[in-house]
């Protein structure tokens, strides 16, 4: 916990001394870990505190993610048979959105959060 308040947050390691022990003797349980958390409501207004990414939105289904490259593959796999998932094959199955998630690494999970506008939708030249 203190090294992700340092190396997430800059939280100075006066400020972290003792947490540890406080952790220890009042949540004994420990803490979730942020892959198994609750996510917010799709649409959600954007956590102050999180970064928000440019990403993506399967029509078809449920699938969120940041990487375009991961898209293709999933719209491949899911929705064309294993045909190529080119461009123009793909540009009506999937929306660009703004995305958070609680956390990072392979089992990261998304949702959708809206604009200053309360859009979830992203414009993008050219699309």
């Amino acid at each position: 916990v203190t090294a992700h308040l340092w190396n997430k947050h800059s939280i100075p390691l006066a400020e972290r001394l003792g947490l540890p022990e406080h952790i220890r003797d009042h949540y004994s349980s420990g803490f979730r870990n942020p892959t198994e958390a609750a996510l917010p409501p799709s649409r959600s207004r954007p956590h102050p505190h999180l970064l928000t990414y440019d990403g993506f939105s399967c029509r078809k289904c449920v699938f969120l993610t940041i990487s375009f490259h991961e898209l293709t593959r999933h719209i491949s796999q899911s929705h064309l048979d294993g045909q190529t998932a080119t461009r123009p094959r793909i540009g009506l199955l999937y929306d660009d959105v703004y995305l958070q998630s609680w956390g990072g690494g392979p089992n990261r999970r998304y949702w959708t959060v809206t604009d200053a506008d309360g859009k979830t939708g992203r414009l993008v030249p050219g699309r």
